[in-house]
């Protein structure tokens, strides 16, 4: 058995969620094609499977940790680049609808990709500017890559009223985790990466 796979299915149980075989099968041959693609993509720095899926995809579940996460609705993983943590996140709720947002071509193509190996109907890639987005989603989550003072309003502005804001960011990252403004901090959870942790917000 894959270490880094029984880790993730054995942290999978840990917050709630029930993987079947199936979802062994998917996430195995999600990690193997985000391992293939980096190299050619750019988009993945984990050339080994089992990094891929601690890294890559293991972040996602801790999106299930917490009781305040929707799991029906329509969710924004905004520049998603390789798709990795909405498409994972989509394979663990099947009654959400997820976009995997990004404005580069080839971001767009390997959300397509991932899509198709982990075989999630509800995930869309979605080729955008995040200002051509209307305010129309239920939870939005990213990965931090830029200041919190400049991400979290233009995630803020993508949710309804009341959704749930998910930002992966540096462990101890003050500017994400006691943000200025009125976003509602609802806890900061750790995720399978020491370093990356996940703050949720409600607006």
């Amino acid at each position: 058995m894959d270490p880094a796979l029984e880790r993730l299915l054995d942290y999978a149980v840990a917050v709630g969620l029930q993987p079947t075989a199936q979802h062994r099968v998917r996430l195995a041959a999600g990690a193997e094609w985000l391992a293939r693609a980096s190299a050619a993509s750019g988009l993945s720095q984990y050339r080994d499977p089992g990094e891929a899926l601690i890294h890559a995809m293991g972040p996602a579940l801790t999106y299930f940790s917490s009781e305040n996460t929707p799991r029906t609705g329509l969710l924004a993983d905004v520049g998603a680049g390789n798709g990795a943590i909405g498409a994972t996140i989509a394979l663990f709720a099947p009654e959400m609808q997820i976009h995997l947002v990004d404005r580069a071509r080839r971001a767009y193509t390997a959300s397509e990709l991932l899509v198709a190996r982990l075989g999630v109907g509800n995930a869309t890639a979605v080729l955008a500017d995040l200002t051509q987005l209307d305010r129309q989603y239920d939870a939005v989550v990213f990965r931090a890559l830029a200041p919190a003072i400049n991400a979290l309003p233009l995630a803020e502005g993508l949710v309804v009223s009341g959704g749930l804001i998910g930002a992966y960011h540096r462990r101890g990252d003050e500017g994400f985790e006691r943000p200025s403004g009125d976003l509602t901090v609802l806890g900061t959870m750790p995720t399978l990466v020491p370093a990356l942790v996940l703050t949720c917000y409600r607006r």
